[in-house]
């Protein structure tokens, strides 16, 4: 059974405060979030690195790889991964490593990654908690061609994406979508966070933040849009 650290206790609140904060003061509230004072929030942060050479399909990017020597003689690529190497993978081949829009997290920002997997054959190497993780923050922008279902879809995929990796599943996730006035995503909000959550009007768009204090409590079995039954080969 999963116990929050201590460390969290009462940041939740804090995160949120500050995050409506930032959205209501602020053009490019990401940036105005960075300078928090008690959390690191870390744009842009890596989550998973491609695991082994095989998964590789461009011989341009495993050839510019085995170059930067970010694969081993097995073709494994590292554990540990300092920003300026992370960096440099990002440019290299961006299909291989996954990223959030921020953390949340109490650690050193120019701290190394450090990615494990579970299995020999694993496509990830997913990031581990160093004991500093508090929230995944996702940003999503839409605008007045998208509708509720879209932003369910796009939302589901982001949650699916981070539950996948074993040390965000067991911290806070936040979900923050700017849209139109016309989008009213009040819906989906309240389907997937229950209570937790609040608009902020700006301007003519409104933010919306959504959150979960563990991203594994979040219940995706059921949807706001149901997605249409798959028609059969008889009746295509």
């Amino acid at each position: 059974m999963y116990t929050k650290p201590k460390k969290q206790e009462g940041a939740m609140k804090e995160i949120i405060e500050y995050l409506k904060e930032a959205i209501s003061t602020s053009d490019d509230f990401l940036a105005m979030l960075q300078h928090d004072e008690r959390f690191c929030w870390q744009a842009d942060y890596p989550v998973a690195v491609v695991h082994h050479q095989s998964r590789i399909k461009d011989a341009g990017i495993l050839s510019a790889l085995k170059e930067k020597k970010m694969l081993d003689e097995k073709g494994f690529t590292p554990t540990s991964w300092s920003a300026q190497r992370i960096e440099e993978m990002k440019a290299l081949a961006p299909n291989y490593v996954k990223t959030v829009t921020m953390l949340v997290h109490t650690g050193n920002e120019h701290a190394a990654f450090l990615f494990s997997q579970k299995h020999p054959g694993d496509y990830w190497k997913k990031v581990t908690d160093d004991g500093s993780f508090i929230a995944t923050v996702e940003y999503s922008r839409f605008g007045p061609k998208t509708d509720m279902c879209q932003a369910e879809t796009k939302l589901r995929n982001l949650m699916r994406s981070s539950k996948e990796v074993p040390s965000l599943k067991e911290i806070a996730y936040i979900w923050v979508a700017e849209a139109p006035a016309e989008l009213e995503l009040d819906r989906v909000l309240a389907h997937y966070y229950r209570k937790n959550w609040m608009m902020v009007v700006r301007k003519e768009k409104i933010v919306y933040i959504g959150w979960s204090e563990r991203l594994g409590s979040v219940n995706m079995r059921h949807f706001v849009c149901p997605p249409k039954p798959k028609r059969s080969k008889e009746n295509a």
